[in-house]
């Protein structure tokens, strides 16, 4: 056989290689010598127009086509049964795979709720401190329900931003003491604000977002009584009245007042109806009726017979608050010959 494998062989065309002669030779001689030793040598290239019979001569194909189908089978069953382990291993890591990566998500959904829940508490509680702080700081009370309820958008939260929301346009803060009196101009343009120190500041009232005062009015010396403006009629007119008497200032110019005259011995005072005209109480107990024209001028006295305390004029009456625990009316029109109704 080795002869035959070294010798050339035979020199014949493809289409006669169709014969069961040669194939039947050609696997006796390739069974009788080694494998790797036949398939190095490959002496059959030297044939000419052995192309088809050449490639049918692969290493693999022909040990699949020689070997009997029993043994394949066997080989078959040895190879998957090899592989078996490593399949069981790569499944085992692929199931390892995915527990950890359902652990880890479930983790992180926990994380994410604690952390949601976390905010939700803190924002709670923001918006608790701002209902707290409303009476006291009403615009860091919004300012704090503001925060809360960007932090977490909760019914809570909510009802503390509309909730801190203040009934008013702004406040006013006054830098003297304790803040007693406060008038309103007619026309809603100047607020005045009295207060316990004798301060008597001006505000510009039309514009609620301009907070700054406008003027303060010189102070005359002690506790303002009685603060009101003049009613529709003439030129803006405030009155003041102090311990020291009744001041009479025209503010058209809210920014630059100017004072038009001072009635002593009065302890308070009131603007009748129409405009025209002032009533003082003084601190004889005298009732005065000043005609305002420019600068006020007496037009009628009427004593009584006790200290007033209080005075208050509406229509046509005067009404007289004294010591002596009566409260008189008086007809406004008949102070020269007055009469008690």
């Amino acid at each position: 056989m080795e002869d035959e494998l070294g010798a050339e062989p035979p020199r014949v065309r493809c289409g006669r290689l169709r014969g069961r002669g040669w194939w039947q030779a050609c696997c006796g001689v390739l069974r009788r010598r080694p494998w790797r030793a036949a398939l190095r040598r490959r002496p059959w290239r030297d044939g000419p127009r052995c192309r088809p019979w050449q490639d049918g001569l692969r290493p693999q194909a022909w040990r699949d086509r020689l070997r009997p189908r029993a043994w394949r089978d066997r080989l078959r069953c040895r190879r998957w049964r090899d592989a078996l382990p490593r399949r069981r291993l790569v499944a085992a890591l692929s199931a390892l795979v995915v527990v950890a990566t359902a652990g880890a998500g479930a983790a992180w959904r926990r994380s994410e709720q604690a952390s949601d829940a976390r905010v939700v508490a803190l924002a709670q509680r923001a918006a608790v401190e701002a209902r707290e702080l409303r009476a006291t700081n009403p615009a860091l009370a919004v300012q704090v329900a503001v925060a809360a309820y960007r932090l977490a958008d909760t019914p809570g939260t909510r009802s503390a931003v509309l909730g801190s929301a203040p009934p008013y346009a702004t406040y006013l803060r006054s830098s003297g003491g304790a803040v007693r009196l406060i008038a309103y101009s007619p026309d809603d343009a100047v607020l005045a604000t009295g207060s316990g120190d004798g301060v008597i500041r001006l505000w510009h009232a039309a514009d609620p977002r301009r907070r700054s005062p406008l003027s303060d009015l010189p102070r005359a010396g002690g506790e303002v009584n009685t603060l009101a403006f003049r009613p529709p009629g003439g030129d803006r007119v405030l009155l003041a009245a102090t311990e020291r008497g009744v001041e009479l200032w025209n503010v058209v110019n809210a920014a630059r007042p100017r004072r038009m005259a001072v009635l002593p011995g009065a302890a308070a005072a009131a603007f009748a109806p129409d405009g025209r005209a002032l009533l003082t109480a003084g601190t004889d107990g005298s009732i005065r009726r000043w005609r305002i024209a420019g600068r006020p001028v007496q037009v009628g006295a009427v004593p009584t017979s006790a200290p007033i305390t209080g005075l208050a004029v509406g229509g046509g009456t005067v009404v007289t608050a004294h010591a002596d625990g009566i409260v008189r009316l008086w007809d406004a029109n008949r102070l020269a010959a007055p009469t008690v109704r």
